[in-house]
C-alpha cells in the first residue's frame, strides 16, 4: 500500500479520474439545473421524460465498456495498435447493430409511448425525435471515450469533456430562456455530436483508426433515414396491437438476420480476449 501511495504516476491518474469525474458531473446537471431557473416544473418533467426515452439504449454501450475497457489496457501495453483497432470496429459494429432496432421501433411507436404519460406529452414527439438522434450518435461511434482514458489519452478526453460542460453552461444560459424546452432538447443533441466528433478526431490523430467499418455506416444511413422520416414527420397513422407485434418482430430481424455470423464471431472474439 505504501508503494502505491508514493507512486506519483499513479497519484497523478487519480486526481485526473477525480477531475474527470466532477466535470462529468457538472456537465451532466447543467441543462437541468438552468431549465430549472427559467422554465415551468411541467417543462422540466416533460425533459426528464424525454432524456429517460432517449438515452434507453445506452445500457449497451455501458455493460461493453466494462468488457472492453481491460482489453483496450492489454492491448495498448503490448503495443498491438493494429488488433486494438480491429476490436474497436468489431465491439462498434456490435453496439450499433444491437441499438439500432430499438431506435427504430422507439421513433416508430413514440407517439403511443409518449401518450402513456399524458395526453398532452405526446405531442412532444419531435423532440424524442431529436434527443434519439443525439443518443444514437454517441452509439455510433461506439466505446470512442473509454479508448482514450484507457490508452493513455485521458488527458484529450479531459479537454473534451471540459470544453463541453462551457458549451453546455454558455449555450443553456442563452438559448433556454428565449426558447425554452426544444432549445434543451437541441442542446444537448448538439453536446453528443461535439463530444463524440472530437472522440472520433482525436482517436484518428492518436491511434490511427476510426470505430467504423463498412457494415457500421450502412446501419447508420438507413437507421438516420428512419429517424427522419419518422421523427421529423407528422404521421397520423394508429397502430394496432397486431402492429406491434410484426411491426416488433420485423425491425429487428430486418437488422440482425444478414449480421448473425458476423456478430457471433465478434461475440466469440471479445470473449476471447476478456
Amino acid at each position: 500500500m505504501k508503494e502505491i501511495i508514493q507512486d506519483k504516476q499513479i497519484i497523478d491518474y487519480g486526481k485526473k479520474m477525480y477531475f474527470y469525474a466532477l466535470i462529468g458531473i457538472a456537465g451532466g446537471y447543467t441543462i437541468s439545473l438552468i431549465m430549472s431557473l427559467y422554465l415551468p416544473a411541467s417543462d422540466i418533467g416533460i425533459y426528464a421524460i424525454l432524456g429517460t426515452l432517449g438515452g434507453l439504449t445506452a445500457f449497451l454501450l455501458n455493460n461493453l465498456n466494462s468488457v472492453f475497457a481491460p482489453v483496450i489496457s492489454k492491448y495498448h501495453a503490448a503495443g498491438e495498435i493494429e488488433k486494438l483497432g480491429m476490436l474497436f470496429k468489431d465491439t462498434t459494429f456490435v453496439i450499433n447493430i444491437v441499438s439500432a432496432p430499438f431506435i427504430v421501433l422507439l421513433i416508430l411507436f413514440s407517439h403511443d409511448i409518449l401518450s402513456l404519460y399524458g395526453h398532452h406529452v405526446s405531442d412532444y414527439t419531435l423532440a424524442l425525435a431529436v434527443l434519439i438522434l443525439g443518443s444514437y450518435y454517441n452509439l455510433f461511434v461506439g466505446n470512442s471515450g473509454m479508448l482514450l482514458l484507457m490508452g493513455g489519452w485521458e488527458n484529450d478526453e479531459i479537454k473534451i469533456k471540459i470544453g463541453n460542460t462551457i458549451f453546455l453552461i454558455l449555450s443553456s444560459l442563452i438559448f433556454i430562456s428565449e426558447f425554452g424546452l426544444i432549445a434543451a432538447v437541441w442542446i444537448s443533441t448538439v453536446s453528443s455530436f461535439l463530444v463524440n466528433s472530437f472522440h472520433v478526431f482525436f482517436i484518428k490523430k492518436r491511434f490511427g483508426f476510426t470505430p467504423w467499418e463498412k457494415y457500421s455506416l450502412f446501419i447508420f444511413i438507413a437507421t438516420i433515414g428512419v429517424i427522419y422520416y419518422f421523427g421529423f414527420r407528422t404521421f397520423p397513422y394508429k397502430y394496432s396491437i397486431f402492429d406491434y407485434i410484426w411491426v416488433g418482430l420485423l425491425v429487428p430481424l430486418a437488422y440482425w438476420l444478414p449480421f448473425y455470423k458476423k456478430i457471433m464471431a465478434i461475440i466469440k472474439t471479445i470473449k476471447e480476449n476478456k
